[in-house]
């Protein structure tokens, strides 16, 4: 029975990206792949944590992630879990404040009168920010706890919802983009048009095309860079559960047979596919249901897609 399961995909846009970016050199593409393996690990693991690994994750109480289910719907893992090992409430409060925010983006303009009780002060303060200081103070008691699996759920929601708040600020910039490789701008993009344009990228690896395919790939590793600068630190504030999880997702990568620990790309007429071996592991029967806004749910399907920008060949092609 074999311990690990192929993946491939066909991107039909990055076929003719690649050709248009390598004609005036035969040799391009294979360099281009060659620098590319050096970046490989790190993908792979993702791969692999999305995969499954990220089921066996232990929060509170050594209970494993499991499946993942929000608002009654099966979801993929991030692929970013691993990060999240060791994590206490405290590390990541600010998210899960935000994902379990059930008031629309216009109360932060609606004022209310509050009442401090204890400091026997009255203040002004948004219906927005009256709710996140309620959330926070609610977990406030299990601060210094780690994280249970729902609320590791939760942050990765509240990742997504940071995701979603810089591609609406980039919006408007990316609608003004010149487009056209000869200079000429194409008609403009409304700001809904340009972050929908950039969500439906994240969300499917084949909705590009070759026309706007590496300004939209620019956009998109600028995100998955802004998302490491947050995962990173919290990483370094518990490295030892983090480096364990690390450590033991790249012991499986490599056991696997040495002509599998390289991802292969073989141009058609149909694109560049693309195809890496992935161990298999055993997910743990568990269910974590979680309950989210609809916007949080939105953000964590983001989180859980963006991951397939740090293919180490696009990031190649970025550098160029």
């Amino acid at each position: 029975m074999s311990t690990w399961h192929e993946i491939k995909y066909t991107y039909p846009w990055l076929g003719p990206l690649v050709a248009e970016l390598t004609a005036h050199d035969p040799h391009a593409l294979k360099r281009l792949i060659d620098a590319s393996h050096a970046d490989e690990k790190p993908y792979l693991a993702w791969e692999l944590v999305r995969g499954g690994r990220a089921g066996q994750l232990r929060g509170r109480d050594g209970e494993p992630l499991g499946r993942v289910v929000v608002n009654g719907h099966g979801k993929p893992y991030t692929g970013f879990e691993g990060y999240f090992a060791g994590a206490t409430v405290a590390d990541v409060m600010p998210l899960i404040v935000e994902a379990e925010l059930r008031l629309s983006a216009e109360a932060a303009d609606i004022t209310n009168v509050v009442v401090d009780e204890t400091r026997h002060v009255t203040y002004t303060d948004s219906l927005l920010n009256q709710t996140r200081r309620q959330l926070t103070e609610r977990l406030q008691p299990e601060a210094g706890a780690p994280l249970t699996p729902p609320q590791v759920v939760l942050a990765e929601a509240g990742l997504g919802l940071l995701l979603l708040h810089n591609i609406e600020q980039d919006a408007e910039r990316l609608s003004r983009i010149q487009r056209d490789a000869t200079g000429e701008r194409l008609p403009p993009l409304t700001e809904e048009a340009a972050r929908n344009l950039l969500v439906d990228a994240v969300l499917d690896k084949y909705a590009l095309d070759d026309e706007t395919a590496l300004p939209e790939l620019r956009e998109l590793n600028a995100y998955v860079e802004q998302l490491m600068a947050e995962l990173h630190p919290l990483a370094n504030r518990h490295p030892d559960a983090y480096e364990r999880f690390r450590d033991e997702t790249y012991a499986l990568l490599d056991a696997l047979p040495p002509p599998l620990q390289k991802i292969r790309y073989t141009p058609s007429a149909d694109g560049l596919t693309v195809e890496y071996a992935i161990p298999t592991v055993e997910v743990p029967a568990r269910e974590t249901r979680v309950a989210l806004p609809q916007q949080a749910e939105k953000a964590y399907d983001l989180l859980a897609n963006i991951g397939w920008v740090g293919l180490p060949l696009l990031r190649e092609l970025v550098r160029l």
